[in-house]
């Protein structure tokens, strides 16, 4: 099964440092056609039409992942590919809800990312929360029916626990990866922390940042960790 540490690196070329496409390393690809989505704006689409014929899709990938996938197979022509990805989704989906000891709607699971000076819980509207969604498993009141609720102070730290909380920790050695670590060992030093049910059960798991990826590759090694941390523990 491919993963983001096995592609093939000379089929997949890194267009962006900072989080916006980088222009000449796209025109340097010399593609044929250039798949996108309106999220990155119009300025985006014309600059991107100048190097080739350009479609951007009017969907939002941190939910409809499963969507746009089907959408670049159709312009791609690659139909049958989507519908193997998506079958093997649904299998894998079925498996972990069939081995759950109890049913997912009374696991009540929280979704955490510790950022540099803020702490995030990640919402229904996000692409871990299309899984978790599908999954049938139950939220915090803090990530239901809504995007991430941003900057929870310390004091409000009850606003993310959960039966089970799944904390976002990269593995990489960048500044902000170094970042993230600290204020993940600055939030977990504090008492309020200890408080929380999760921690004090023992349900607080850490992994890593392809649960804010939306695509298939990623939602496989998301229902793999739920596999791993929901099965043995719950």
């Amino acid at each position: 099964e491919a993963t983001y540490f096995d592609l093939d690196k000379e089929a997949i070329a890194n267009i962006s440092e900072t989080g916006e496409p980088n222009l000449e390393a796209i025109a340097a690809l010399n593609p044929d056609l250039i798949l996108t989505t309106q999220s990155l704006g119009a300025n985006s689409y014309t600059l991107f039409s100048q190097i080739a014929p350009t479609v951007a899709f009017d969907i939002d990938e941190r939910v409809e992942w499963r969507g746009l996938t089907r959408l670049c197979a159709e312009a791609l022509n690659k139909q049958s590919a989507a519908e193997k990805l998506s079958a093997d989704y649904d299998a894998k989906l079925a498996q972990l809800k069939s081995e759950l000891s109890q049913p997912p709607e009374a696991i009540e699971t929280s979704v955490v990312i510790f950022l540099p000076n803020e702490i995030r819980a990640m919402g229904d509207n996000s692409f871990p929360g299309s899984i978790l969604s599908d999954v049938g498993l139950s939220r915090p009141p803090s990530q239901m029916g809504k995007a991430d609720l941003r900057n929870i102070s310390i004091e409000a730290l009850d606003q993310i626990d959960g039966d089970v909380m799944f904390v976002l920790t990269p593995q990489s050695n960048t500044a902000l990866a170094d970042r993230m670590r600290a204020e993940i060992e600055s939030v977990q030093a504090n008492p309020l922390w200890q408080q929380l049910s999760a921690v004090q059960n023992g349900s607080v798991y850490d992994v890593e940042l392809y649960w804010v990826f939306g695509n298939y590759i990623a939602a496989d090694l998301v229902l793999e960790d739920l596999m791993v941390h929901l099965t043995e523990t719950i």
